[in-house]
């Protein structure tokens, strides 16, 4: 129970404030001379991040729950953290290429799967 409280609230701070800068209208990737706004940039990466962290923890923890009951709670809570921290790492870097127009979405999430299924299977 404590996992899930230590989790949920920064789930939810991150998505509250995250919330609000979007709403703002000077949070914006651009700035007026047509530069990248390294500041906004790296805080929406930061906080998505997080985001992105604490759901796939609390999800992965929960299916292992109902998957592996026998399994001590801290073994299960340390794999929910590896593969999400894995899963959201990758995913980050899918977006980041995408930003830069390196490469597309649909082709890095592809890529990011198969990487995923391949270090999850080997």
């Amino acid at each position: 129970m404590k996992f899930f409280f230590t989790l949920t609230i920064p789930l939810l701070f991150s998505v509250a404030f995250l919330y609000y800068l979007l709403n703002s209208t000077i949070f914006l990737p651009i700035d007026s001379f047509g530069n990248y706004n390294w500041l906004n940039i790296g805080v929406f990466l930061i906080l998505s991040f997080f985001i992105v962290f604490f759901f796939l923890s609390l999800f992965m923890f929960s299916v292992f729950l109902l998957t592996k009951k026998k399994e001590e709670r801290k073994l299960l809570m340390l794999q929910s953290l590896k593969f999400s921290f894995i899963a959201t790492f990758g995913l980050l870097i899918v977006l980041v290429l995408n930003f830069f127009g390196i490469l597309n979405i649909l082709w890095g999430i592809l890529l990011l799967v198969v990487v995923l299924i391949f270090l999850f299977i080997i």
